[in-house]
């Protein structure tokens, strides 16, 4: 008898298919993984764990283990699974259009047990595509099932919050955590809760990202979690930034907030950050995480749950300046701006809060003005104009250096506005309609940063009153005398 088919290996792949099926209900995706890769060594015919496998490594975006994984399931007696999962890949590669034409088509078909699935990548698909009606045709499809209901109702509530819409999201996030607890749920409701400006909610709630897709972001298992402001006095503290290069800039300045409680205050920050947080944080220890290793710590903590164990409020953000003798001032004319109009393109908002080349290389038609292209990814438009140059490839500590050169930053939502603010330089926001909770509502100034100022979309996907705007402005302060 093969020993796939045996008694035994059927009895503990089942046994390891509910371990995996209870974290998969607590959102610790990476857990059940584990168990779900034990289970198909067991038995790899089984669709329910080939499903479910396709499923986890699509979400945690594990383009390379879902491609080999793809590989050994193609004697799979359904081939309706390996149309699945290639569904995902394609959906990986950015290929919107082919997952939404080949989702189509496998819904024509007779087979209908995947159809909520492939309702779901339609759903990520045309929000992809910027198609906000057919995300909200398909939206209304998946809560027509019943089964695994707190699954669709998150699903619903995820794409409500990506359109902030957070009161709405909030309602649909609650109804599936009434149903099931599940960490995933609980740390988008805190999304939900931060950008309606509610820090105790939302940084409470945001505490479940050490579950599921983070597990492995807890640094240092041997040294104590700070659970109390009671028991850090005359302590020494380490704090490590968990987040992206913006999110370190924007939330360091909590750090000084425990200046009260200890004078021994330890933050590693990114190699790319060290030498900023070297030159402007003198009193505290600034380190990389390499450099941690041999030194002895009485309390741990990462910047963002600082932020909710200091239990700070939104009217309380504490302010950030460092001042450099020409920083923030209102400039007559305008000679050198310095830009960037793209982001990371792995987050998942990104084609809506970054500005296509060709929709914001329209501003370089203003002759008078030398522009500095910040980002670092490669344009074609920096070789047609002579009046673009490209500084991206630069350290950031050596564009921080530069930033004061320039009599004005335009940027989309990216590291450079956090940097600008940071630093107290001028700097205009393009922001897309749908943004980040960290903005709120706000439509001209931001509780975060005195120097920046916030130019909105009016709609979602539309930049053309943005870019119009900036383009007369623009004009309006160069010098013709």
């Amino acid at each position: 008898m093969n020993k796939f088919s045996s008694e035994d290996n059927l009895q503990q792949a089942k046994e390891l298919f509910t371990r995996s099926q209870e974290f998969q209900n607590k959102g610790q995706l990476v857990k059940a993984i584990d168990y779900l890769e034990e289970a198909f060594i067991l038995l790899p015919s089984r669709d329910s764990i080939i499903n479910n496998l396709l499923i986890l490594y699509f979400t945690l975006k594990q383009n390379e283990k879902l491609k080999t994984f793809l590989s050994q399931i193609q004697t799979s007696q359904k081939q309706y699974l390996s149309d699945i999962g290639q569904l995902y890949l394609d959906y990986l590669d950015e290929n919107f259009q082919k997952c939404i034409d080949s989702a189509k088509n496998l819904l024509s078909d007779e087979e209908q047990s995947s159809q909520i699935q492939l309702y779901d990548i339609l759903i990520k698909s045309y929000f992809k595509t910027h198609n906000i009606s057919k995300v909200f045709f398909y939206s209304r499809k998946i809560l027509k099932d019943k089964s695994n209901y707190d699954q669709r109702l998150f699903s619903v509530g995820n794409i409500l919050l990506c359109l902030s819409k957070p009161r709405a999201a909030r309602w649909f996030i609650q109804k599936s955590l009434g149903i099931n607890f599940n960490s995933a749920y609980a740390f988008d409701l805190g999304f939900c809760y931060l950008q309606l400006k509610d820090f105790k909610n939302g940084f409470k709630y945001w505490s479940n990202r050490f579950e599921g897709h983070d597990t492995k972001n807890k640094l240092l298992t041997k040294i104590p979690s700070i659970e109390s402001l009671d028991e850090i006095q005359n302590k020494k503290i380490l704090i490590w930034s968990e987040q992206g290069i913006g999110d370190t800039l924007n939330f360091a300045r909590y750090i000084k907030l425990l200046n009260k409680y200890s004078s021994d205050v330890t933050f590693i920050v990114p190699n790319k950050l060290f030498e900023i947080f070297k030159k402007f944080y003198t009193d505290i220890k600034i380190f990389r995480y390499e450099q941690i290793s041999d030194e002895s710590y009485d309390y741990q903590i990462s910047l963002i749950s600082l932020i909710n164990i200091l239990g700070s409020t939104y009217k309380e953000i504490p302010l950030e300046k460092f001042e450099y003798s020409n920083n923030y001032k209102k400039r007559h004319s305008i000679k050198k701006v310095g830009f960037a109009h793209s982001g990371n393109p792995s987050y998942f908002r990104d084609s809506y809060r970054s500005i296509e080349s060709d929709t914001f290389e329209s501003i370089f038609s203003i002759n008078e003005i030398k522009f500095y292209k910040i980002n670092p990814h490669f344009e074609n438009y920096v070789d047609r104009y002579e009046n673009v140059e490209d500084i991206g490839h630069l350290p950031i500590h050596n564009i921080a250096n530069k930033l004061n050169d320039f009599d004005i930053i335009l940027t989309t939502d990216t590291f450079l506005v956090h940097l600008c603010g940071f630093l107290n330089v001028n700097c205009i926001l393009l922001l897309n309609y749908n943004s980040d909770w960290r903005w709120f509502n706000d439509y001209k100034y931001t509780k975060w940063y005195s120097s920046v100022r916030i130019l909105k979309q009016k709609n979602i996907s539309d930049w053309g009153n943005v870019i119009n705007t900036i383009k007369r402005f623009l004009r309006s302060k160069t010098s013709k005398k």
